[in-house]
């Protein structure tokens, strides 16, 4: 495993968390991202206790490693397709649970990133 630790604002607003895994183990094989808020501390359950996590990314490290390999497939399920004027947004356009059936065709696609950088669909 690998553990970052970030601190937040905290002021009920979207904030953007970058975690620097720089210093990561390319030769170990991670499956999981856990995150844990105010670790050791427990909260009532009320409005200040509720987080959204939205868009978490990778950025390829210079080095050439994509951490991708593998096969890929959009997720079937309402919400996890949509367009919006930002990131993070869909309110122009979100494909719902019906959709998702609909356009049963796009989430069975398989997007494939090999080692070597490579990419396919």
């Amino acid at each position: 495993f690998i553990e970052k630790e970030a601190t937040l604002n905290g002021n009920s607003s979207w904030e953007e968390v970058i975690f620097d895994l720089a210093d990561i183990d390319e030769s170990q094989s991670y499956q999981k991202i856990v995150l844990f808020f105010d670790f050791g501390v427990v909260g009532e359950g009320g409005s200040d206790w509720t987080f959204y996590i939205d868009n978490i990314n990778q950025t390829i490290p210079s080095s050439g490693a994509t951490g991708l390999p593998g096969q890929w497939v959009m997720a079937p399920e309402g919400g996890a397709l949509g367009v919006g004027p930002n990131a993070g947004n869909s309110e122009w356009w979100n494909c719902d649970a019906a959709c998702v059936t609909s356009r049963a065709c796009f989430y069975d696609d398989v997007y494939v990133f090999g080692e070597d950088g490579s990419f396919q669909n």
